[in-house]
């Protein structure tokens, strides 16, 4: 085990893309900013026994994504609607 003494800031870099920072310490807590590529997985300690992790799962991907684009015709009618049928509550 490798152990290292870090100030609230400092970084440890793991390989060429894992980066903890030490965001901070409060008594004997610290917090760890972790920067990591999204495969690979990061989880407590206590939380290693597979039965005890969270089912997030993979990210979802959706075979048609969606398109963020506003349609034109459905803008219209909403720009169109008279202020009488609009409620805000």
């Amino acid at each position: 085990m490798l152990v290292l003494s870090r100030k609230a800031s400092q970084t440890i870099q793991i390989g060429t893309d894992v980066t903890l920072t030490v965001l901070g310490v409060s008594g004997n807590t610290v917090r760890l900013g972790i920067e990591a590529p999204i495969e690979v997985p990061i989880r407590r300690g206590e939380l290693r026994d597979e039965s005890k992790q969270p089912s997030w799962g993979a990210p979802v991907t959706f075979p048609n994504p969606i398109d963020p684009t506003p349609k034109p015709d459905l803008q219209s009618a909403l720009l169109n609607v008279p202020a009488s049928v609009i409620h805000v509550p």
